[in-house]
């Protein structure tokens, strides 16, 4: 099977890239590396999976108080 990435895709992946390369290039590598070892799982076993969309948490991250609160929907800090 083929994975093809959609152009949308594409573009948060780059911004999501560049966002984690400003603090830490060797992380941003990183992450890319496991985006794309995943898609490679998915090209060779489109079926691993269970069908049907799924929520959870991959991987927790550290965030900022200011970007935690901006993504949950406070625009000023606290």
């Amino acid at each position: 099977m083929i994975v093809r990435y959609a152009e949308r895709s594409r573009t948060h992946l780059r911004g999501i890239a560049e966002h984690i390369r400003r603090d830490n290039p060797a992380a941003a590598a990183r992450v890319l590396d496991r985006v794309d070892e995943a898609v490679k799982r998915l090209a060779d076993f489109p079926f691993i999976s269970r069908r049907g969309v799924r929520r959870g948490s991959v991987r927790t991250y550290s965030l900022e108080p200011t970007l935690h609160r901006r993504l949950w929907g406070r625009s000023r800090a606290h």
